[in-house]
């Protein structure tokens, strides 16, 4: 019987081992390359939006250029800084990657590295945003004092205007009146001339 039980304990043991000896490796590093490639080619890459009423506002356009160039360049897989997380994480081996990403499905462990590399980026470019943020605030404050003193100087124009058509009424008026008073010296003279005639007779 004592046969028997070895070959039976033997092969119960071979049966548990086998699956582990067959058993691929939980992540590949190129399938997560590959799978982190995908995805984040569909990461948003503007983090300043643009403002058509600032289209002459150069100072915010071109700094919400280069916040959004920055960021673009820092998200994207090829072109990821050193020392970021997909930078980090593209260097990792099978054996790393299995440690790094833990309990996670890859699809998580790709989400979150993602995520963390968005954080990354937007950190990076945060002094370039908010500079484009303090362009655009005056670049509108610029543009409110901007259209007060149109305004103004349209409320003149229209009291310029009014005024010179009061004086070209005027000017005509005095017109009317001068050539009134020349007829009616004329007729004066004239009357004068007559009386003095009637007069001596």
């Amino acid at each position: 019987m004592k046969p028997r039980i070895t070959t039976l304990a033997f092969t119960a043991l071979l049966a548990v081992s086998m699956p582990l000896v067959a058993q691929a490796p939980k992540f590949d590093i190129n399938a997560a390359k590959s799978n982190l490639k995908g995805k984040i080619g569909s990461v948003p890459k503007v983090v300043v939006d643009d403002d058509a009423s600032l289209a002459s506002c150069k100072k915010f356009q071109d700094l919400r250029a280069k916040a959004n160039a920055d960021y673009k360049a820092c998200v994207e897989e090829s072109t990821a800084p050193a020392g970021s997380p997909v930078e980090k994480f593209n260097k990792l081996s099978n054996t790393d990657l299995a440690t790094f990403c833990g309990s996670k499905t890859l699809d998580q462990c790709v989400a979150d590295v993602i995520k963390a590399q968005e954080d990354f980026c937007k950190a990076r470019v945060k002094p370039t945003q908010d500079a484009a943020a303090a362009a655009k605030k005056e670049c509108i404050e610029a543009s409110k004092e901007c259209a007060k003193a149109n305004a103004a100087v349209k409320t003149i124009e229209a009291a310029v205007a009014t005024l010179d058509a009061q004086k070209k009424k005027l000017e005509a008026d005095l017109k009317k009146a001068t050539d009134d008073l020349a007829a009616k010296n004329t007729e004066l003279v004239a009357a004068k001339k007559k009386a003095e005639q009637e007069c001596k007779k």
